[in-house]
């Protein structure tokens, strides 16, 4: 399988489709450390 049909985003991109400041108001420090840590993970690999 070559993945045409699929590309690789950016950190950025993530970000923005992901809306952390709206994660970040569901319960506070909590909520944007698990964020963190799930979207920061290593070799991460997301197909948009």
């Amino acid at each position: 399988m070559t993945g045409n049909n699929h590309k690789e985003c950016t950190m950025s991109e993530i970000l923005n489709r992901e809306k952390p400041s709206s994660i970040q108001k569901i319960n506070g420090t909590y909520s944007k450390i698990r964020y963190r840590r799930h979207v920061f993970a290593p070799n991460i690999t997301v197909c948009c």
